[in-house]
């Protein structure tokens, strides 16, 4: 061993080690090339080394508290991996810059990843040719290839290995998605205000039929609502203004209710409410064949997303007396008011 020194062999209170001719400094466990002994310098920190004009090692990295090499080499061939999967030639050339034995190679990436190259890049094409399948109209073939795949059997081997189908059946069911969800969105909600005699209210609508109808500031705007006026909001507005002057008694407009079961029960049996007339929580609650649920009718009557088209406000306390309204017990007054007026 003359010649050669490693920082440990008999010296085994220093923790670093510097060599003068390149002013580089080591961790003990450093697999850099053996320095002369003449030439080696100890420190017992880090800092030491430092101040003493030496630069830290790039491969052990004494300079840091924690340091895997392992670590970092699996994440270089990852990042190699990660740029040019779609082509064998290209990936190797990288690798071979890196001067690590592919053997080596493979124990690290398995050992840090979990997983070994060769499943890592497959995942990777497969990932790419979803994307293809999805946003292009190129043939599975073209796809196949432009991904990195030798043969289209390959392809869809590897494909069916990650995504349970193959690419064909991929496409089509992504188009199914794709199609339902542009469907669904065409009745994306729709919201308008507008100033009334009872004040300011918000009509909304998702193509279907009408959704809530609230006064602006209980009136909560969702993510996909979409404030415009539409045909329909325009139109449940008139039947609106109609029975606000008491020109209309009933109303024409098409709803969509979105509740409990129990809660749809409580608001079909407001609708049933005639004009004009009111009744109590109880006997709601008996008309529903729960006759023990009035407070349960409360709070579904509380929950009524269509003011006045769903007559909430036609229901009463069984004392007689006005109880608590969406839309505050002054404008429950007022509706039950015009009704009085109109009722025959």
């Amino acid at each position: 061993m003359e010649g050669c020194y490693r920082v440990w062999f008999n010296i085994w209170w220093k923790v670093f080690y510097g060599v003068k001719t390149t002013k580089i400094f080591c961790r003990p466990s450093c697999k850099s090339k053996n320095p002369v002994k003449e030439n080696v310098i100890f420190f017992s920190t880090a800092q030491g080394a430092i101040e003493g004009g030496f630069r830290p090692c790039k491969r052990c990295r004494p300079d840091l508290i924690e340091y895997n090499p392992s670590i970092n080499i699996a994440n270089n061939i990852k990042d190699i991996y990660d740029k040019y999967y779609y082509d064998e030639e290209l990936i190797n050339s990288k690798i071979e810059e890196l001067h690590i034995a592919k053997s080596h190679l493979l124990r690290i990436f398995n050992k840090v990843f979990n997983l070994t190259p060769r499943v890592y890049i497959s995942k990777l094409r497969v990932k790419k040719a979803k994307e293809l399948l999805k946003t292009t109209n190129k043939s599975i073939i073209e796809i196949s290839y432009e991904c990195g795949f030798k043969s289209l059997s390959t392809f869809y081997d590897n494909f069916k290995k990650v995504e349970g189908i193959n690419p064909r059946s991929y496409r089509i069911k992504w188009l199914i998605v794709y199609l339902w969800n542009k469907l669904e969105r065409s009745y994306m909600k729709s919201i308008f205000y507008y100033k009334t005699i009872i004040g300011e209210i918000g009509i909304a609508e998702n193509g279907r039929g009408i959704t809530n109808i609230y006064t602006k500031e209980k009136l909560k705007l969702e993510d996909d609502v979409e404030i415009r006026e539409t045909k329909l909001i325009k139109e449940a507005l008139n039947q609106l203004n109609e029975y606000l002057s008491g020109s209309r008694m009933n109303f024409s407009i098409p709803l969509e209710l979105e509740g409990t079961e129990f809660q749809s029960k409580v608001w079909n049996e407001l609708i049933n409410i005639p004009y004009g007339q009111k009744v109590t929580y109880k006997e709601i609650a008996e008309k529903i064949g729960n006759p023990k649920a009035a407070r349960a009718v409360g709070m579904a009557n509380n929950k009524n997303p269509i003011l006045i088209i769903i007559p909430c406000h036609r229901v009463i306390g069984k004392s007689g007396k006005l109880v608590g309204y969406a839309g505050g017990l002054k404008m429950k007054e007022k509706l039950l008011e015009i009704e009085g007026k109109n009722h025959l």
